[in-house]
């Protein structure tokens, strides 16, 4: 089996510039198959708007890959859902982060490809048999939640034979999302007159006072501090039938972590000797730290 890599959406505030040159170089790597766009944490920062959006596509379909449009996990408000459905319109599959927007979809976009998102509460069968229960729909692909054990993962694959599979394996991971921006709050700004302070503040660390312990702000998502990597399960997964594996990405190494990773699944080094090659490159620089008690 071909290890088959997708990467999840920017979750940080970039240029345009840098938008482009990173989806250029992620079309250069064979190995990569899908490729997650757009805003799923704010609907309101608009980060990838639908001139982007189009040129961002273009350039991952030239490339033989697919572009998958990922949607948010809140639905915000009526402009955030009308910019959201322009991106929808424009996309043959859709990844779904919660059931608001599958019945939105339902409603307004039947037919369209669904992708269940990390963030869709698929956790046993009977999700799934809620979800396959929908009219006007075509779920042929999970990405499964990374709190799932390895006895819920394989059930739900025995359930659900007639799609795709993808799993978490490298980057920080969005661990909650709120209604409120946090990223706002400690700023100490109104989120609904934030003015996008996160684009000032593209994260913001927030660490115990013994510094053993942090993690990520990024506007109302809580990222992990350090580094999701799951090698230990890959010869289950690969036994399993999951051919897709979602990398999270950092500017500048992720061509790197998935060379990595791909040596591994290839038998070429060891899962403990990757690992510490991982973590180094994961190395980060913050622009704002807030120190917090234990």
């Amino acid at each position: 089996m071909i290890m088959k890599f997708s990467i999840a959406p920017i979750s940080t505030n970039l240029s345009e510039k840098e938008i482009i040159d990173f989806y250029s170089d992620l079309s250069k790597i064979k190995s990569i198959e899908r490729v997650y766009i757009g805003e799923i944490y704010c609907q309101k920062r608009d980060l990838i708007d639908r001139r982007l959006f189009l040129r961002i596509k273009e350039i991952i379909e030239k490339a033989g890959k697919r572009p998958i449009l990922s949607t948010p996990v809140f639905l915000a408000d009526e402009d955030g859902i009308k910019r959201t459905a322009r991106l929808i319109k424009q996309c043959e599959e859709v990844e779904i982060n919660s059931l608001s927007f599958l019945v939105y979809i339902k409603k307004y976009f039947p037919g369209k490809k669904i992708t269940l998102g990390p963030f869709f509460p698929v956790c046993n069968q009977k999700d799934l048999e809620f979800v396959e229960s929908l009219d006007d729909f075509e779920v042929n692909h999970i990405v499964f939640r990374p709190d799932l054990s390895e006895k819920e993962v394989k059930c739900l694959i025995e359930e659900f034979n007639k799609g795709s599979y993808e799993v978490n394996i490298y980057g920080h991971f969005p661990i909650s999302v709120t209604w409120n921006c946090l990223t706002a709050r400690l700023m100490k700004k109104d989120k609904n007159t934030c003015n996008f302070i996160c684009s000032e503040a593209r994260e913001i660390m927030l660490e115990n006072l013994s510094r053993d312990q942090s993690f990520l702000i990024n506007g109302p998502c809580i990222l992990s501090g350090k580094i999701f990597l799951d090698l230990k399960n890959i010869e289950l997964y690969r036994e399993l039938g999951i051919e897709h594996y979602r990398i999270y990405p950092l500017l500048g190494v992720t061509r790197k972590v998935i060379k990595i990773i791909e040596d591994v699944f290839k038998g070429k080094i060891s899962a403990k000797k990757a690992k510490r090659s991982l973590y180094s490159l994961s190395e980060r620089k913050i622009r704002t730290k807030q120190l917090v008690g234990k």
